[in-house]
């Protein structure tokens, strides 16, 4: 797999720049398979994410001019590799960067690679044993899982409840079908509107049908309030966590979501994905089609800072707290924002911190930090089907940070 990987990242590195030929190229997809070469080409689409690479480059090199010329003379013309050498770093040229930052690529490229063989069929993976001293207790990916509130405060578990109807309210059946909640309306219904809450825990996910026919899926750690039957002007739900919704259309009756009581999404028919967990900065909401408007609540509605509307491709980012100053500011979506849904663990350009975090929810996990440097940035898409050990020993590749594991507490050591 090593000899692959090492005929692989320069050709690579050749098709994102545009300098690969016919004859490479035919080779690369050799080597790789399309699909894998298609995914990689899309993580590496331009010069400011090969520079993403630089630091990693540094660090595993350790600063060696020696190897760092060596590894240059590989890809790139003595000439070329010479003058990059011969550059302060501290002021680059436009041609400094750009190769400098191809050849870092090529570091991360590696890890990269390797990450994407170790998730491919178990015939490919290569088998890993267990650390018996660091990690003395393997943890299992979550499943899964979700507890449904009723209106009248009865809780229902559904890790484990059998397809059928597990609850009836005002005329409003609530039932179960292969790890999907959904909503069967009987009759006009009658009395006051019920209001439901369904729950995930950390290391759980779950997927639910609301009664006009929106699915959402529901991330760990997150919420979701709703009525059993909606009805008036607006449909309207309130969110915690993470959530990813398919909107059914209705233009007669607006889609609502209330995040986390700090930001409001008016919606026309669309697919979205919401993230507003308490322990993040931002609530993110990143538009992949249709039309949303983004409003902060407590910010004045006709405050442009306080109130946008996003196009597919879009994320926007509110600040969490009673900010007023800082206005809603809109991106261009970050990949991999999705991945979730697909049963993948998706890192682009993340601390560690960050990636710990998300680690947490899904595998219901402490984290301790011992000090020194963690100020790298990371890139990874990973099952999440996989038990923490392996997924840790991936992250471990970059050479940047070491894991242990005792009980459901992580310890994250520099390196």
């Amino acid at each position: 797999m090593q000899d692959i990987i090492g005929r692989a990242a320069p050709l690579l590195i050749k098709d994102v720049c545009g300098t690969i030929t016919s004859a490479e190229k035919a080779e690369l997809v050799q080597l790789l398979g399309q699909e894998l070469v298609d995914s990689l080409r899309e993580e590496f689409t331009d010069v400011d994410r090969l520079q993403v690479a630089l630091q990693a480059y540094a660090e595993l090199e350790r600063s060696s001019e020696a190897r760092l010329s060596l590894h240059l003379s590989r890809i790139f013309p003595a000439a070329a590799h010479a003058t990059i050498l011969q550059e302060p770093v501290r002021r680059p040229r436009k041609m400094f960067r750009l190769l400098y930052a191809m050849a870092a690529a090529s570091a991360i490229l590696v890890v990269f690679l390797v990450i994407r063989f170790m998730n491919g069929s178990p015939s490919e993976a290569p088998v890993v044993k267990a650390d018996s001293v660091r990690f003395k207790n393997d943890v299992a990916p979550g499943i899964e899982g979700a507890v449904l509130t009723l209106a009248d405060g009865r809780q229902v578990s559904l890790d484990s409840a059998a397809n059928g109807v597990v609850a009836t309210q005002s005329g409003a059946e609530a039932v179960l079908k292969d790890g999907q909640l959904a909503y069967n309306l009987k009759g006009a219904g009658s009395g006051a509107v019920q209001y439901n809450t369904m729950t995930t825990p950390k290391g759980r996910q779950f997927s639910l049908l609301l009664p006009d026919g929106t699915r959402v899926w529901l991330n760990a750690a997150s919420s979701i309030r709703y009525p059993t039957r909606f009805s008036g002007v607006e449909r309207k739900v309130e969110v915690t966590g993470e959530a990813f919704f398919s909107v059914a259309q209705n233009v007669r009756s607006p889609f609502r979501v209330v995040v986390n009581n700090e930001a409001e999404v008016e919606v026309l028919g669309t697919s979205f994905n919401v993230m507003a967990y308490a322990d993040e900065r931002m609530v993110n909401t990143t538009l992949l089609e249709g039309a949303v408007r983004i409003r902060k609540t407590g910010g004045q509605e006709a405050d442009s800072r306080n109130s946008v509307l996003l196009r597919p491709g879009q994320q926007a980012q509110v600040p969490m707290g009673l900010q007023l100053q800082s206005g809603i500011k809109v991106i261009p979506a970050p990949e991999g924002v999705t991945a979730w849904v697909d049963g993948e663990l998706s890192f682009r350009r993340s601390s560690i911190q960050d990636v710990m975090r998300v680690l947490s929810r899904w595998y219901d996990i402490d984290v301790v930090y011992e000090p020194g440097k963690l100020n790298y940035s990371f890139m990874a898409r990973i099952s999440n089907k996989e038990n923490l050990s392996e997924v840790l020993k991936m992250l471990e590749l970059t050479g940047y940070v070491e894991f242990s594991i005792d009980g459901r507490t992580v310890t994250v050591r520099p390196k």
